[in-house]
């Protein structure tokens, strides 16, 4: 079957017959639900540089005192255009982990998360930024 449209990723000019090209689809597949080797260092690294703790920031400076079940967040969405790198990732409880992506599911597509006193980005105390740096 002849490709008949752009892959869905943002940015992606190959065309395709499903909604992303097989270079995405691999990464889709294989690359997000925490089963590669990679993936899991690198999520390791980012729960070690954060404590293990939840690294949102309220108004007044607290940070999320929660420490158990928490998950490591993109803080510019893949989709985005955000990668798989250590200044890019965070760690978020589950509760500030859903409000996040409720308020990304309100912006407007193609529009990057601040990364201010909210606590969604390098502003939070005590994370330790290595950019550049890849797992």
């Amino acid at each position: 079957m002849t490709p008949t449209r752009l892959c869905a990723v943002p940015h992606c000019s190959n065309l395709t017959t499903s909604s992303r090209c097989s270079a995405h689809r691999l990464k889709q597949l294989h690359g997000r639900d925490g089963s590669t080797r990679r993936w899991r260092k690198l999520r390791a690294r980012v729960l070690r540089r954060d404590g293990h703790q939840c690294t949102h920031v309220d108004e007044h400076g607290n940070r999320c005192p929660v420490t158990t079940g928490v998950e490591v967040d993109h803080v510019i969405p893949l989709a985005h255009g955000g990668a798989d790198h250590l200044a890019n990732l965070r760690t978020l409880c589950p509760q500030h982990h859903a409000e996040r992506h409720a308020q990304a599911a309100r912006r407007p597509r193609g529009a990057t998360p601040s990364a201010g006193r909210s606590g969604h980005g390098p502003s939070v105390p005590g994370a330790r930024l290595e950019i550049g740096v890849d797992a």
